[in-house]
């Protein structure tokens, strides 16, 4: 009797013990993505990044070693960030590539595209880049870049001044909206 009594116990214990893991399993299933959230940009190939190149990524990378250093270079995945910019309802999203050239690591830049999602595709909506920036941040729905700016006088290693350009959605595309300018520090 005692026997059977903590089989049918153990029994018990296992159904239910089963039973709650088949219900949390199901209960975490994500929902699929969909739209812009739908496309892969670490698997991505993106136009116009450095002397006007097409470069795919793979797992958010393009690297090659360097012929004449000991590091590597290429294009490599930076931030990427949805937003409705343009108030339709619908999220676009903001990716920031940074791109490298083997050139003594003085040539590297950052790329800042905005896709939206038309017609089942990622579409670019936006695209520009800055040499050497300091930085980017979102502001509401404008995007704000801060970089270096070198006159046609200044030397390679030295620019005169530090631009920030901000861009904000105006009837159907980006524009610049403001581009101020202070001495380089």
């Amino acid at each position: 009797m005692k026997k059977t009594l903590f089989c049918v116990v153990i029994s018990l214990l296992c159904a239910t013990g089963v039973f709650a893991q088949a219900k949390r399993k199901t209960q975490s299933v994500a929902k699929p993505k969909t739209g812009i959230r739908s496309v892969d940009f670490r698997n991505f190939t993106y136009n116009n990044i450095g002397e006007g190149n097409r470069v795919t990524l793979r797992k958010g990378r393009n690297l090659v070693k360097g012929e004449y250093s000991s590091g590597n270079y290429g294009s490599e995945l930076g931030t990427v960030k949805y937003l409705d910019f343009d108030g339709d309802g619908k999220e676009e999203v903001l990716v920031v590539v940074d791109y490298s050239q083997e050139a003594a690591g003085a040539n590297w830049s950052q790329h800042y595209f905005v896709f939206a999602y038309r017609s089942g595709a990622a579409q670019q909506i936006f695209h520009d880049s800055r040499y050497k920036a300091s930085g980017f941040r979102l502001s509401g729905k404008s995007l704000i870049v801060e970089a270096p700016f070198w006159k046609d006088d200044d030397a390679h290693c030295c620019p005169s001044l530090a631009e920030t350009a901000t861009y904000s959605w105006r009837g159907n595309k980006f524009v610049l909206v403001s581009q101020k300018f202070k001495p380089w520090k």
